[in-house]
């Protein structure tokens, strides 16, 4: 397996099945890549949405685990533990990957040689956000930019880590070492600036 898509979710089925399809519109060998869902017990027949997925697209190496605790650092680093991937890429259940996204990501973890370089992507918001004081908050905390497969050589600071799309080298040392996400946080937000914070002062970047 080259790479491992973890995706965290909970009672978003409808947006999940859309981005297995914009997965499986990347055209990548399944037999090298391998998604991994973190629900917590779905009230929307996500479970039930997934195995029928996954019964018209065997090809695709989807793997589905479910946690009673709905936390997206549990899920986050749950995904870690069962990886078999080289690299991880995460993405959030609301986060709908461009066709050729993995494409990317595996041509930027080809010519990387250090492995404490963590790669955070580009992320835009298409709904009209004006009107929407959270959105507009989010998408502050984003970047985009218009090239693809565009690398900048400047650092990010912890509190533009984008974990809604985010790609690194696979250690489970990371795990071990409680390197990743604190699990004390619950519900939405801020796990994401104090994993930053973590990482950057571990001398990553």
């Amino acid at each position: 397996i080259q790479i491992s898509i973890v995706i965290p979710t909970h009672n978003r089925s409808n947006y999940l099945i859309k981005i297995l399809q914009c997965l499986k519109k990347n055209k990548i060998n399944f037999r090298n890549f391998e998604i991994i869902i973190c629900d917590s017990f779905s009230k929307d027949s996500t479970s039930a949405k997934v195995k029928s997925y996954k019964n018209q697209n065997e090809f695709m190496n989807i793997n589905y685990v479910n946690i009673f605790k709905n936390l997206h650092s549990i899920k986050r680093n749950l995904g870690i533990k069962f990886s078999r991937g080289k690299y991880i890429i995460f993405i959030d259940d609301d986060c709908f990957p461009e066709k050729d996204f993995v494409k990317h990501y595996h041509a930027i973890f080809s010519k990387e040689k250090n492995d404490k370089n963590i790669f955070c992507g580009s992320v835009l918001y298409k709904h009209n956000i004006n009107n929407q004081n959270f959105l507009r908050y989010r998408q502050s905390r984003q970047f985009f930019h218009k090239k693809y497969n565009y690398i900048s050589d400047q650092n990010l600071d912890a509190s533009k880590i984008v974990t809604t799309n985010m790609g690194f080298q696979n250690k489970k040392v990371y795990f071990n070492q409680n390197i990743f996400f604190n699990q004390k946080f619950n519900l939405y937000g801020f796990e994401d600036y104090e994993l930053g914070f973590r990482l950057i002062k571990n001398n990553y970047k």
